[in-house]
């Protein structure tokens, strides 16, 4: 045992030793993001400036991103402002740690291209950068430390009613959130997750449209109850009772094993979900959500 003991010393003395005098740079040695990061001009900074905090996918999931774009690194190097742009939002200042002194819950943190990412500590222990999981623990360099991700982080589009109002099959939402005169409730509240009810959805409800319309109280506390406090990225959703705010009733939410979410029989739309806002993030769902103290008023 001493023996196996001394060897696993050493091999750590090793490796730690090994690690002295190594930059961010040193850490990325090969593959689509260094080649982006020499495009961009940006590996010397990272060699002899810092402490930085790199949030960056890992090669096999920028490889996965440029693929579902259609995109090629020598197609987004053509325009080096737009990339240094884009990889500068994903570097800030300073060393995060994955502790909860550092990278606590709802941390706002500003990028060197001077935008905003938010940090979020799930109880269970994952861990988002702008709802992107982390995808490994911190590689510490002498000047920094890049924590590697599952995919790109994309900056938020305006507040969640600015994220309502850019979406087209969220019109009827955005004429109910109008009729109920809460849109400065999206706008004021943070942080928020709003489970948006798609056009197709309000259109379920038929006739039901236009009697929630004609009652603006009633509607207010419909749509309230698809806010829940916090930000609830999907990978930090499990199976749990939220409260909301309408303060009455708590919506069921619901994981899968397959990787699909419900919440109340309402199903996230895969290619809706995630949409990042100032204040919180909103997800686009099937189905409009009645709270039972209220399904007698309609």
């Amino acid at each position: 045992m001493r023996a196996f003991l001394a060897v696993v010393a050493a091999v750590v003395a090793l490796l730690s030793s090994s690690s002295e005098g190594a930059t961010l740079a040193d850490y990325i040695t090969r593959g689509p993001m260094r080649d982006l990061l020499n495009a961009a001009n940006l590996m010397d900074k990272l060699r002899t400036d810092g402490p930085y905090t790199l949030f960056i996918p890992s090669d096999l999931y920028l490889n996965r991103y440029l693929q579902s774009e259609g995109l090629t690194v020598d197609q987004l190097s053509k325009d080096q402002a737009v990339l240094q742009d884009f990889l500068l939002y994903h570097i800030v200042n300073g060393t995060v740690k994955l502790d909860q002194a550092s990278f606590y819950n709802e941390r706002h943190l500003t990028t060197l291209n001077g935008q905003t990412i938010r940090l979020n500590n799930y109880s269970d222990k994952r861990f988002t950068a702008q709802g992107v999981g982390l995808q490994s623990r911190g590689h510490y360099a002498d000047n920094g430390v890049i924590h590697y991700l599952y995919g790109p982080m994309l900056p938020a589009n305006g507040t969640v009613a600015d994220v309502v109002a850019s979406q087209s099959d969220l019109s009827t939402l955005l004429t109910a959130v109008q009729a109920a005169g809460i849109q400065e409730f999206l706008i004021d509240q943070d942080p928020i997750t709003l489970f948006a009810p798609t056009n197709a959805a309000f259109a379920a409800l038929g006739s039901k449209v236009t009697t929630l319309l004609e009652n603006p109280p009633l509607l207010a506390e419909i749509l309230k109850y698809h806010v829940v406090p916090g930000t609830l990225y999907t990978a930090g959703i499990h199976t749990a009772d939220l409260h909301t705010f309408e303060e009455a009733d708590r919506i069921h939410v619901q994981n899968s094993f397959f990787g699909s979410f419900t919440v109340e029989g309402g199903h996230l739309s895969r290619s809706g979900d995630d949409m990042s806002a100032t204040n919180g993030v909103v997800h686009k769902i099937d189905k409009v959500l009645i709270p039972d103290s209220l399904k007698n008023q309609i």
